[in-house]
């Protein structure tokens, strides 16, 4: 068995997860070996479903050890619960979990735990109770996810357990109360964020028979009396985190100083942004091959924004120029290094430190060219519909969003011939 396929081995054309127990806490498991069916053939499939149950493996033998020195709760409930998998109580009769349960009460009790302690291993043996983040690498492990939003929900959700660790103890007004401190300390759409990627994590649970404690009590937190608030100080102050729109002045002033300052890379990103509404990461995701008469935009965030985005004629000499002298097959050049391959990083700094020292505030983001384009095209009359499908926003509308055609590229390049930013 090779590295890669470590902890698995095939009975019956079923794979099964396997570890030796260390023989110094042999005793405690009565075991010599962990192991357990993975109910599935596929190897691949095998090597992500180990993952949760090794290392959970791993967390009871570093409790085990624990257990000789350190007589602690966290270690009583790891070995009850080592023997109430190992017995199958969890298939049991409700009358043999009560006799189980029972005795473990006895158990912590003569070992001088309270009632509250006692309640609490209970529950979390029996699996009526979840912590917060117990299946978290599961959930992570869905292949959906880039390494970058791994890592920034994994974060979240570890936050979120840190404030509540059982799912089952959470209350609505203690949500309520999490969101006010946390709109206190960071902007709307931050607080927005991690409620959804915990709304997420939650339901997953839930869809996949890992908890039971009910996701309502996330529902209706950002209310509008928590979001604004009564003072006009608490209006004033999510009114500043709000993203603004650039003007054609500003645009032709922050193209101005970059040419001041030399910085040709930057004017070019500022033009294409301005001219094309693309968010930074797709205009640095656009390969040469993917720009012949127009942008073909493949590496958006939603679905809705896979799209074909016209070249503007003011620009349409900057792509030629751009294409020729491209090095590595992408249309725009980057430095980056990040971890995460992320090619517009470096980029989004430059423009950060260049608008800021032209003095604008954290209101006015790269984003703001995307609002100036639309705020052009909605000048232009140009119908909401064009828009969005320009842009990259999905259409909610019946008609529009479910049953339209998509917009031809042709319509677009009459929208695109109704602007100019000269």
């Amino acid at each position: 068995m090779t590295t890669k396929n470590a902890f698995l081995e095939k009975r019956y054309n079923t794979w099964f997860a396997t570890m030796k127990i260390p023989k110094d806490v042999q005793p405690f498991f009565g075991k010599t070996k962990f192991d357990i069916t993975l109910k599935t053939d596929s190897l691949h499939e095998a090597n992500i479903r180990k993952l949760p149950v090794v290392y959970r493996w791993k967390q009871m033998i570093k409790a085990a050890r624990a257990e000789g020195t350190n007589h602690t709760l966290e270690a009583e409930m790891t070995k009850a619960r080592t023997f109430w998998d190992a017995e199958g109580w969890a298939k049991a009769e409700p009358e043999q979990q009560y006799f189980a349960l029972d005795a473990l009460a006895d158990t912590l009790n003569d070992k001088g735990y309270d009632t509250q302690e006692i309640t609490l291993a209970q529950n979390l043996v029996s699996g009526r109770w979840c912590r917060t983040a117990e299946h978290l690498e599961d959930w992570l492990a869905e292949p959906y996810y880039t390494d970058k939003s791994i890592a920034e929900r994994r974060s979240i959700v570890k936050k979120f357990a840190k404030d509540f660790p059982i799912l089952e103890q959470i209350t609505k007004e203690q949500l309520r109360r999490w969101v006010s401190e946390a709109l206190s300390e960071f902007s709307q759409a931050t607080v927005k964020k991690r409620i959804s990627v915990v709304r997420t994590y939650w339901s997953w649970l839930l869809e996949n028979g890992r908890a039971e404690a009910a996701i309502v009590v996330l529902d209706g937190l950002l209310t509008r009396k928590l979001l604004v608030g009564k003072s006009k100080l608490a209006t004033q102050a999510l009114k500043k985190t709000e993203r603004q729109a650039f003007t054609v002045a500003d645009y032709k002033k922050l193209l101005a100083e970059a040419k001041r300052i030399e910085d040709g890379e930057l004017a070019d990103t500022i033009r294409l942004g301005a001219h094309t509404g693309c968010r930074i990461e797709e205009l640095f995701g656009l390969r040469v091959e993917d720009t012949t008469n127009r942008f073909v935009i493949k590496n958006a965030k939603t679905a809705a924004g896979w799209r074909e985005v016209p070249i503007h004629r003011d620009v349409a000499q900057l792509v030629e120029r751009l294409k020729q002298t491209s090095t590595d097959g992408y249309l725009l050049p980057s430095t980056s290094k990040n971890k995460y391959g992320i090619r517009s990083d470096p980029m989004s700094k430059r423009f950060g430190r260049l608008k800021t020292s032209l003095g604008y505030g954290p209101e006015h983001v790269f984003h703001s060219f995307r609002k100036l384009l639309i705020t052009l095209l909605h000048e232009a009359d140009v119908p909401e519909s064009h828009t969005a499908a320009i842009v990259g926003h999905e259409l909610q509308t019946m008609s529009y969003g479910t049953y339209s055609a998509p917009l031809s590229f042709a319509k677009k390049v009459e929208v695109f011939e109704k602007f100019s930013l000269r």
